[in-house]
């Protein structure tokens, strides 16, 4: 019997590798999701397509500089319009 479990014993070795210790502790990875450094993804829209959608992953902090840049090209196209008044002639 001891000779069986000397020749199975490295044969299980070699195909699942070495068994993890069960006592062994986790590294606390968790970050929190509201934090600036927390990455989160999100399926945006492709223009032009009515079913297609890209997985864009950035940073908490990138979607709200992001989100910032997009309402201040916003503000600016309004106010570019509105400086440029009815026109000559109308």
């Amino acid at each position: 019997m001891r000779r069986f479990s000397l020749l199975v014993l490295p044969a299980i070795f070699a195909v699942h590798g070495p068994m993890p210790a069960f006592a062994q502790a986790q590294p606390d990875t968790a970050v929190d999701p509201h934090s600036p450094d927390a990455v989160k993804c999100r399926k945006l829209a492709v223009t032009g397509s009515m079913a297609r959608k890209v997985r864009t992953c950035r940073t908490n902090a990138e979607w709200r500089a992001l989100s910032e840049q997009q309402g201040r090209d916003a503000r600016d196209l309004v106010e570019r319009n509105r400086s440029m008044g009815n026109g000559p002639g109308i």
